[in-house]
């Protein structure tokens, strides 16, 4: 986690689902949205909370409780992904999508959360590519033709994918103006230089 980075603070807000594994005295507020609740109400084992990914890591790290697989990658979820990544929404199940798998893995290893993630970017990315190099139906311009529709498919990406879509437009506005030769701002020698180690 880069400090203060608000995307990462924003992931980190992400509701999961927890499973308590024994008796948590002095928590019965986490657990009851009641105001008049005492905060000596305990929370009993076997109780499962949502709770922010920030709460929910540190007591799963402390033992109190497990992180259960999160409905963004569930068995019905990485179904559909397999079936047609590009029809998923990842954008509705979460706005982090990545970010938040990326956390997810390093907290349960045994969901193989990277290959979910790798084969969704695999296929997206693909659909992405074609959509911003070879737009169809004559259109110059990827917005009008991505996922079927004038920027409908944009509010499909996460934020991840929208940062991706976002750099190869701007490469290929780069590209196209180099190979057109009427952009005088890409010069080999500049771009030698940044690639320099």
């Amino acid at each position: 986690m880069v400090y203060f980075d608000l995307h990462d603070i924003l992931c980190e807000e992400q509701p999961v689902k927890l499973l308590f594994t024994q008796d948590v005295p002095w928590t019965g507020q986490l657990a009851l949205s009641d105001d008049t609740v005492s905060t000596d109400t305990l929370i009993p084992r076997g109780t499962v909370l949502q709770m922010p990914l920030w709460l929910a890591r540190s007591l799963h790290t402390t033992g109190l409780a497990n992180i259960l697989a999160p409905r963004q990658f569930s068995t019905r979820m990485r179904a559909d992904l397999a079936a047609d990544a590009t029809a998923v929404n990842l954008r509705d199940l979460a706005t982090y999508w990545y970010r938040l798998g990326a956390k997810m893995a390093g907290i349960l290893p045994a969901e193989n959360i990277p290959r979910v993630m790798a084969a969704a970017l695999a296929g997206r990315l693909i659909f992405l590519g074609r959509a911003i190099f070879a737009p169809s139906e004559g259109s110059k311009d990827p917005h009008q033709t991505i996922f079927g529709g004038a920027n409908s498919g944009l509010a499909t990406l996460d934020h991840t994918e929208q940062a991706i879509y976002t750099a190869t437009i701007a490469a290929r506005k780069d590209t196209d103006g180099w190979a057109s030769r009427s952009n005088t701002l890409l010069k080999p020698l500049d771009l030698y230089n940044e690639l320099k180690y």
